[in-house]
């Protein structure tokens, strides 16, 4: 019994003096070396083994080029805050203006973080644009890591701007002769922390993040391979939810083939994510075949992060980073959830129906 209470003090011990201090960068150097490994496996063997083979994918083409970009808006928010001593309460664009801006930059979960270190205290209605325009956003700049995929620079920063710039639009007659100028918080549990001064600081805390969300995207990745896996074991039928979304494409002049792809990896896109859709697209070679309108309409469509497994890891990003402040966000979360996932269709319901036909 001894023995084993000095066991226990032992690694109590080790993991307060080694582990704890150390576990962002603990985080760090594990993502790492996991995508290291599978880069390099890749280059060797140059194909994927049948089983969980987009996971492999993401992890060997995507991951390394969005946790290097990760890094760069890393320095770039260090160079923004610290030596262009610029911050949302000294812009003078509106804050909707600023948010699309970060958004594009940044992406829903360093959009956040940013909110979250400028502590900035906003009304509902900011609250909704912020969710509107983070979850309608291409992951920000870091979306051209999807450029491995075959999938040209400027089609996703054109695609990336699309569904932002949409929100916004739609949001105008609702922001007319109001005012929402940003103020600080008082929430003392925020605004006592201080937003870190330098460098290392900020590569620290976009590195932790770039960590984490490889992870998330991987484990939600091998989670819709295995779904999808055990559906075509079980021969669902999903032509009732198919359907109209298979009469749609069709009006928009793609062959069966390219529309049962697109099908599924739209589902793809809602329940797991992104980059699982657009592998599975390039992947069935039906891309560069489509017109350049097509492209767009189908990038469009597939390259906003709103998927289920988004909305979770984001609902948990805000109680992480807003703490007491986090319900204002959590309630509306489902409303811009539905919202993002219903405005890109628009445009091509727009299409197919009154401009291609």
């Amino acid at each position: 019994m001894a023995t084993h209470f000095t066991n226990k003090t032992c690694y109590t011990m080790i993991y307060r003096q080694y582990i704890k201090p150390n576990l962002q960068l603990i985080q760090i150097m594990t993502v790492s070396i996991i995508v290291m490994i599978f880069s390099i496996k890749t280059q060797l063997l140059g194909q994927f083994p049948v089983h969980f083979s987009i996971t492999q994918q993401f992890l060997s083409d995507i991951a390394p080029s969005a946790i290097f970009i990760c890094a760069l808006l890393g320095v770039g928010h260090y160079l923004v805050n610290q030596k262009l001593n610029y911050s949302l309460s000294t812009s003078k664009l509106k804050l909707n203006q600023k948010i699309f801006g970060l958004t594009f930059l940044l992406g829903c979960s360093n959009l956040l973080l940013f909110i979250r270190t400028e502590r900035l205290k906003l009304t509902q209605r900011d609250r909704y644009m912020i969710l509107l325009l983070g979850l309608s956003s291409a992951g920000g700049i870091s979306c051209i890591s999807l450029s491995a995929l075959g999938i040209p620079v400027y089609q996703l920063l054109l695609a990336s701007l699309v569904l932002p710039s949409a929100i916004l639009i739609l949001s105008i007659p609702f922001s007319i002769g109001k005012s929402s100028q940003p103020a600080h918080y008082t929430d003392d549990s925020i605004h006592s922390e201080s937003s870190p001064k330098r460098l290392s600081e900020y590569l620290m805390q976009y590195l932790v993040g770039a960590s984490k969300l490889t992870a998330n995207k991987a484990i939600t990745i091998i989670f819709f391979e295995t779904i999808k896996d055990s559906a075509y074991k079980f021969n669902i039928d999903w032509s009732y939810l198919t359907y109209y979304p298979h009469l749609l494409l069709k009006n928009l002049g793609l062959s069966s083939q390219a529309v049962d792809v697109i099908i599924q990896a739209w589902i793809a896109k809602t329940l797991a994510n992104r980059e699982a859709a657009l592998i599975d697209v390039t992947n069935a070679g039906i891309y560069d075949e489509l017109s350049l309108v097509q492209q767009m309409l189908i990038l469009s469509l597939l390259i906003n992060i709103a998927s289920v497994s988004a909305f979770i890891v984001i609902g948990l990003n805000i109680l992480a980073l807003f703490g007491k402040q986090a319900m204002p966000y959590l309630r509306i979360l489902p409303i811009a959830f539905v919202i993002v996932n219903l405005v890109p269709i628009l445009p091509v319901i727009v299409y197919a129906l009154f401009v291609h036909y």
